[in-house]
């Protein structure tokens, strides 16, 4: 995958899974690359090179990950 507009992290955001969630961005932004992370290791590893990354929370270790 190249590297996401948009990076939708393992959290239920507003009722949503991150599945739907995901969806519902692509059909907003269907010009922007969306990923879905699915494990610990896609979340830190995705997040290097996202835009912008979607979650209630961000914490500090997979901070640092977006950082490097």
């Amino acid at each position: 995958m190249s590297d996401p507009d948009v990076l939708v992290l393992r959290q239920t955001i507003h009722g949503l899974g991150p599945d739907k969630l995901a969806a519902a961005i692509r059909e907003r932004l269907p010009d922007a690359t969306v990923a879905r992370a699915r494990t610990p290791a896609e979340e830190r590893d995705l997040i290097r090179t996202a835009r912008v990354a979607v979650g209630l929370t961000i914490d500090e270790e997979l901070l640092a990950a977006a950082e490097e």
